[in-house]
């Protein structure tokens, strides 16, 4: 959405966090998957199909010539933790979420599940200042949520949250979400 904002609105880059996304295919530990093409026939959930743990979900099933609506039942869950709670209680086979969602589960839910296949990582929680706002004001913005460090007044925030640090958006943060891009945009017609 960071990318999409900038190229369709006029939005400007501030910061991102430092942890990257870090998607994947989850399975119940004594579930007989071994391979996502196990999947073939199951019920896989997914929060909302604009998240990009969702898409990258997909591609990584397509990849493996399964596709929704033939070859597994996709189910939209409510949120996330949903997605993997749905699992954890046997109500869905699969979940398209991240370990950074995994890893705020009470340990008893942790403890019943496994990633069956990590998707690459990719650059997350970006934040966007509108094109309205003043140049000067941008500027601090940017120099405040760059000060915002582990290492500083972030550091209680970054704990809680797991979310490792602050840094600048780069370009190459930009340029590898860019195929994602008309996936996003044909979801949203």
């Amino acid at each position: 959405f960071a990318l999409l904002a900038e190229q369709e609105s006029g939005y400007r880059r501030v910061a991102r966090m430092t942890r990257n996304l870090d998607a994947a295919i989850f399975v119940r530990k004594d579930d007989p998957a071994k391979r996502v093409e196990d999947l073939r026939g199951r019920r896989v959930a997914s929060p909302n199909t604009l998240a990009l743990t969702s898409i990258l979900g997909e591609q990584m099933l397509r990849g493996r010539g399964i596709e929704a609506g033939r070859a597994y039942e996709l189910q939209e869950a409510l949120s996330h933790n949903n997605a993997l709670m749905r699992v954890a209680e046997n109500d869905a086979d699969a979940a398209l979420t991240s370990l950074a969602v995994l890893e705020h589960m009470p340990q008893a839910v942790r403890d019943r599940l496994r990633v069956l296949l990590a998707a690459p990582q990719l650059p997350q929680l970006m934040i966007m200042a509108g094109p309205a706002l003043a140049e000067a004001d941008y500027r601090a913005l940017v120099q405040a949520m760059l000060e915002f460090k582990q290492q500083g007044p972030g550091k209680e925030f970054f704990e809680l949250t797991g979310n490792g640090d602050i840094a600048p958006i780069t370009q190459t943060d930009m340029d590898v979400l860019k195929p994602f891009m008309p996936i996003l945009r044909e979801r949203l017609k």
